[in-house]
């Protein structure tokens, strides 16, 4: 199909982007690039520069594409979702909950898009069929007399099957390979802008994402091996608390609290 979203990256067509949502926050900016080495590293830059909350970085290419520890991106020119957004949360006593409101709206956005069950693999891997198609980045910094700006980078699996790439891992998978079929990445990355949006909105308004966020854990109740710098645990996940840390319940009857990790499913657990 004909993409409408690298046509309109290409033109940096920032009204027909926003096209049919009404959006509070998400999108007061949105700068378009046919490439870049990494849409966070942009938005943090334009974040240090004073840009506004909901200033939105879409790309259509990344070179230099950044996951979670330190591991790239990797995405063909013209396929995926790959955008970031800077917000300026109020300060509070759970900085992580602004990345949970973010990662609901994602989860909504893409379900609604695709008509896709969407999952959410602690701490912020979006799955489809129980397999990652897609992640978070957040980055922030804090500023004097201010509570300071977060960077929320988002790469979404779209049109194009992981395998096919060079480096990405074997489990990974996408929207066309879970629906046999390409969909609009422009209407999707509005679904999900304006998900994000409302999401946002209720969380700086006062109402805590977290009971929700947990809910759309499918980590919880599952045998899991969480990768530390070092260390290797292996345990059930029993919960994640409102700072987004993960318990992990050991064999030998230990609690241990995981603040950041690389977490792999084993089996789910009655």
């Amino acid at each position: 199909m004909a993409d409408r979203l690298s046509e309109l990256i290409r033109q940096d067509a920032q009204d027909a982007l926003r096209e049919g949502w009404a959006c509070e926050i998400a999108g007061r900016e949105i700068y378009c690039l046919v490439e870049t080495s990494s849409t966070n590293h942009v938005a943090l830059n334009l974040a240090r520069q004073g840009a506004l909350e909901g200033t939105v970085v879409v790309a259509d290419a990344q070179s230099a594409g950044r996951g979670r520890l330190g591991r790239a991106w990797l995405a063909p020119p013209g396929t995926s979702l790959l955008f970031s957004i800077v917000f300026r949360p109020p300060s509070g006593p759970h900085p992580f909950q602004t990345v949970m409101a973010v990662a609901l709206g994602v989860v909504r956005g893409l379900a609604v898009g695709t008509g896709l069950a969407v999952g959410l693999k602690w701490p912020n891997d979006f799955l489809l069929d129980g397999r990652k198609a897609g992640g978070l980045l957040a980055e922030g910094e804090a500023e004097e007399g201010r509570s300071g700006f977060m960077v929320v980078g988002v790469g979404v699996n779209v049109n194009f099957y992981p395998r096919s790439v060079a480096g990405i891992p074997a489990e990974a998978t996408s929207v066309l390979e879970v629906l046999a079929r390409e969909v609009d990445r422009c209407a999707l990355l509005r679904h999900i802008l304006q998900a994000v949006d409302e999401e946002y909105a209720l969380f700086r308004r006062g109402a805590s994402p977290h009971t929700r966020w947990v809910e759309a854990l499918a980590t919880l109740g599952t045998e899991v091996v969480v990768e530390l710098a070092g260390e290797r645990i292996r345990g059930r996940a029993e919960r994640a608390d409102e700072d987004g840390a993960l318990w992990i319940l050991e064999p030998g009857g230990t609690h241990r609290r995981i603040l950041t990790g690389d977490v792999t499913h084993l089996r789910e657990t009655g």
